[in-house]
């Protein structure tokens, strides 16, 4: 099945935050469970090689390769798209076989923004459980899906909240916060499934308390960028990661 699939009317892109290079193993058809869109964009930044980018261009991927932070990047790529709606989606989740035609249905049914549901891939401890539940209930009861539940919304919507924040912590919070003063967000049944390796390399209950800090602290007002050293110096035993926590 091509990646690509522009016969359709309503059209839809995939957005991907990409840093560094691409995760072992990726491949395009695995992360869209096997699915096909009108579109799929990479938001690189500039340390990502030049071979990666040349590899994704002949997957049919376009790549747009920026220094600005990952808020800007994000944004840049969703107004250089064609589409009526977005799905932002990081290169390490893979969305479940069925789940693009689920979203194109709501979208379809008037739909305008929403998550999937959160699962870890080959998470192997039962306890990472409960973390991808409390996930997706705080999605349905606060309405506040984060990055790893793959978003989406329609051009209009987007638009209409200004898209996300020139930020490169946080962004894709403060994007939920923004959307859902429009409406509920609709999470689907399917899910993206992400990986389990932040919670393996630095222990869950560590991770989960240092998210847990983090989080308090932006809603009690502390800035993105703070919270973005922060969030390094707590992980500088490990490699970092720049991503909203759970």
């Amino acid at each position: 099945m091509p990646v690509l699939d522009r016969s359709g009317t309503d059209r839809l892109s995939v957005i991907v935050p990409l840093k560094e290079t691409l995760p072992p193993g990726f491949d395009i058809s695995t992360m869209l469970g096997g699915a096909s869109v009108d579109e799929l964009i990479f938001a690189a930044d500039t340390s990502v090689p030049e071979r990666a980018l040349q590899r994704l261009g002949r997957l049919g991927a376009t790549a747009l390769r920026s220094d600005a932070n990952r808020g800007v990047r994000l944004r840049d790529a969703a107004r250089a798209s064609h589409s009526d709606a977005f799905v932002f989606l990081h290169a390490d989740t893979r969305l479940q076989s069925g789940g693009i035609g689920e979203l194109r249905r709501r979208l379809a049914d008037g739909a305008r923004w929403g998550a999937f549901r959160l699962a870890f891939e080959h998470a192997g401890r039962r306890c990472l459980r409960p973390i991808a539940g409390g996930a997706n209930l705080r999605s349905q009861a606060f309405r506040l899906p984060y990055g790893d539940q793959g978003p989406w919304c329609t051009r209009e919507s987007y638009e209409a909240v200004d898209g996300h924040p020139p930020w490169t912590f946080l962004d894709d919070l403060e994007l939920s916060l923004r959307l859902r003063r429009l409406s509920r967000p609709a999470i689907l049944r399917s899910r993206a499934i992400t990986s389990a390796r932040r919670y393996r390399e630095r222990g869950i209950l560590s991770t989960v308390a240092t998210n847990t800090k983090i989080l308090a602290r932006f809603a009690m007002g502390a800035r993105p960028d703070a919270l973005a050293d922060e969030y390094r110096r707590s992980k500088s035993r490990h490699r970092p990661e720049s991503r909203t926590p759970h």
